[in-house]
This record gives structure tokens, C-alpha cells and sequence, in this order.
């Protein structure tokens, strides 16, 4: 598999340089990012790095979306105002503005 190609005028750039693994192998592309691409092991970096997961966040960046887990404390996406937070009694939800 490969790597969903990087446009230069990406909105964040962060996907195509780096990944944070917590101390018990959760992988998020982020702090700001709250969902988990992978888990290593069983997974090794590189399934979980050119994975589906992976890229279809790649995906959602160069399309725009920002709809894998891209939330507003992010300073990227609040600073292009494309999602709104709301709490219920489900929990927190984003939504595109």
C-alpha cells in the first residue's frame, strides 16, 4: 500500500511527518486528534502508517473534511473555522460549519 499523496498547499502537514505511539502502542497522527490510527503492536509501523486509517485522514485533509478526528482545539482547523464542537448527554460531536 502506499501513501496518499501530499499537495503542497495542505491544510496540516502533520500526517505525512510523523505519528505519536503512546506508552501502550495506540497510534494518533496527534495531541489534537482523538482518533486512533493503529495499535502497535500487532501492527507494525509501517502497516499502520501506509494503513486505511492513516490515509484516509490524509484523505480528509487534502479534501478538506477534516472528518477523522480532526477536532477545533486543533489550531489548524480553528483557524480555518470548519468545525463546530457541541456537547449532549452522547457526548462531544463535531460537525462542519
Amino acid at each position: 500500500m502506499s501513501v496518499v499523496e501530499k499537495p503542497d498547499d495542505a491544510a496540516c502537514h502533520i500526517p505525512w511527518l510523523r505519528m505519536m505511539i503512546s506508552t501502550g502502542g495506540t497510534v494518533h497522527v496527534c495531541c489534537y486528534n482523538v482518533r486512533p490510527l493503529g495499535h502497535v503492536p500487532p501492527q507494525t509501523f509501517e502497516e499502520v502508517w501506509e494503513g486505511d486509517e492513516f490515509n484516509a485522514l490524509r484523505k480528509s485533509i487534502v479534501d478538506q473534511t477534516f472528518d477523522r478526528g480532526c477536532t477545533d482545539s486543533c489550531p489548524i482547523v480553528s483557524s480555518r473555522g470548519i468545525l463546530k464542537s457541541s456537547i449532549s448527554s452522547s457526548g462531544l460531536h463535531y460537525e462542519r460549519r
